[in-house]
């Protein structure tokens, strides 16, 4: 009976202990999840899909740090109150430990409610606030350092650094991929990337790439000469005669010249 009566007193610490070790696992798996999804070759699924994880992940994330705070109010071990769990420097028990959580708590506020108005926030400014998730993440883990009382367990441990490994090391990955993209995207023939002039628009486009009807009916596109000896000429001389062009007629005349 008084073992009942023990258990029974501590079961809030007990709640609020393994909420919280699961809402920094949600917050792992989150940060995870947006990189698979930003990162070319770390895509398993549609991104559709991912993307509707994603968003269950981070509100199941919010929903277990609801309850690992309303489990420390109700235990009376501690004998939180909610000035010490909402104020910086309020509480007299491992006062840094809990400073950190209440900053994470608050840094979390900001992204969620970020992710809810990304509609009618202009993208950059969204942009800019969700990548404090990872910081995010790195202060939850602080907090759950220095304040949880299973830092002794070897479990714990492993999989905290389990998950901190991936995470670093992921998004080392994303970093690198997304600084070498604009190199890997330039063109080498010539030294020359050749882009359609704005001045042509849609019309321009669609003749570039062969929609127009007018243009499958033009004998010069029929008697195009295929000698591989002038093709690296004739390649430059269209990309000169392109950058030239200023408006739709022009464009028509020159892909359907003939070529000397």
């Amino acid at each position: 009976m008084m073992a009942v009566t023990a258990m029974t007193s501590q079961i809030w610490w007990f709640l609020s202990r393994g909420s919280g070790i699961v809402a920094w696992a949600m917050l792992a798996t989150t940060c995870l999840l947006g990189i698979a999804m930003s990162t070319k070759g770390f895509r398993l699924a549609r991104p559709a899909w991912m993307l509707d994880i994603h968003r269950w992940v981070g509100a199941l994330a919010v929903i277990t740090t609801g309850v690992h705070l309303g489990g420390l109010v109700a235990d009376n071990y501690v004998h939180f109150g909610w000035s010490e769990i909402l104020l910086l420097q309020a509480s007299s028990w491992k006062r840094s430990a809990v400073t950190w959580g209440v900053i994470t708590l608050y840094l979390m506020a900001v992204i969620h409610a970020t992710s809810l108005m990304m509609k009618h926030l202009p993208r950059r400014l969204w942009h800019g606030v969700h990548l404090f998730s990872y910081v995010l993440f790195g202060f939850a883990t602080v907090h759950g350092a220095l304040a949880g009382t299973d830092r002794g367990n070897r479990a714990y441990i492993s999989g905290v650094a389990l998950g901190v490994s991936l995470v670093v090391i992921t998004l080392m990955v994303r970093i690198a991929r997304r600084r070498a993209r604009p190199s890997g995207n330039r063109s080498h023939s010539n030294g020359s990337v050749v882009t359609a002039p704005s001045a042509v628009g849609l019309a321009g486009r669609d003749v570039l790439l062969g929609r127009d009807a007018s243009l499958h009916r033009s004998p010069a596109r029929t008697s195009r000469p295929t000698a591989s000896g002038h093709m690296r000429r004739g390649i430059d001389d269209h990309a000169q005669a392109i950058h030239r062009v200023r408006s739709v007629p022009e464009l028509r005349s020159l892909v359907g010249r003939n070529d000397p």
